[in-house]
């Protein structure tokens, strides 16, 4: 007999055969569409992943995503419309490494005080 898969499996390959045909559909486009698509793909494959590193989402949270027709373009929709964007993530990035570097460099700086 087999074992029905996990409501979290379920719709991790609903998500993927989605991304799939997005992908399949950029193909047949101009360059210029696909270039205007491809934030949108690397956001999409940005969310599979989440859905393939581990079971966060409980099986009442996977089966109002399987309810969507195309849970992985409405969870893109809803990123789109958030307040927060990949650009301020990036900045926060940005300055953390260049503070890091920062602190770095004044370390080395630093006149070593040796015991005599």
């Amino acid at each position: 007999m087999l074992k029905k898969p996990k409501p979290s499996d379920q719709l991790y390959f609903k998500m993927k055969k989605e991304l799939e045909a997005f992908k399949a559909d950029l193909m047949i486009k101009t360059p210029k569409e696909i270039l205007e698509g491809a934030y949108e793909l690397t956001m999409k494959e940005d969310l599979i992943c989440i859905f393939e590193m581990e079971d966060r989402f409980s099986d009442k949270e996977c089966h109002a995503l399987l309810k969507c027709k195309a849970p992985l373009d409405y969870l893109y929709q809803e990123w789109m419309d958030t307040d927060v964007t990949y650009m301020d993530m990036l900045r926060d990035s940005v300055r953390c490494a260049i503070d890091k570097q920062v602190e770095s460099l004044a370390k080395a700086a630093r006149p070593s005080r040796d015991c005599r």
